[in-house]
């Protein structure tokens, strides 16, 4: 209805970089701050506005938060009205097999899951600094974090993810 989150009722949009949302052990054992970048209509009044977090692409061996195609998603829906993020995730496994394959999307997911956290913790805590509506969070990305998007929907509980992992176990 050519109204907010159908058109482009904002010009311009304000960018925060490098927000820390959590933290957690690498492929390859240490430990990694995992950061987003946030994106939200500037100058908007409203305060409780639908959120879309984006995983970028990169055969979960490469790329950042800053890669030109999830940058320009997010910039296009924070112009009708929407909150975005961009989310950085552990990347890289190693040897290249389907195993640790495997492994690169749990992490993944392990990682977008978190940043949902990170967006109902700040709400729930009465903070809402980024005036988020925690009934109204959806996941995308491209490639590999597209991947990590589905994965994130269909794995919703504790123990799918687990028995993910378990069921590509390398066996002797």
């Amino acid at each position: 209805d050519n109204g907010r989150y159908s058109s482009d009722v904002f010009t311009n949009v304000t960018e925060t970089l490098n927000i820390v949302y959590g933290q957690n052990t690498n492929s390859f054992g240490s430990n990694e701050i995992l950061k987003l970048d946030f994106y939200a209509p500037a100058n908007d009044t409203e305060t409780k506005r639908p959120l879309i977090i984006f995983a970028h692409g990169g055969s979960f061996q490469f790329g950042t938060s800053q890669d030109q195609d999830v940058v320009s998603l997010c910039k296009a829906f924070a112009k009708k009205g929407f909150a975005c993020a961009t989310i950085n995730y552990r990347l890289g496994f190693f040897p290249l097999d389907s195993v640790n394959a495997v492994k690169a999307v749990a992490r993944a997911v392990q990682d977008m899951k978190a940043s949902v956290r990170f967006f109902y913790k700040d709400s729930k805590d009465g903070i809402n600094a980024y005036k988020i509506d925690t009934n109204n969070i959806f996941v995308g990305g491209s490639s590999a974090g597209a991947i990590t998007a589905l994965h994130t929907a269909y794995l919703d509980k504790t123990c799918e993810l687990n028995a993910f992992e378990a069921s590509f176990t390398e066996t002797a």
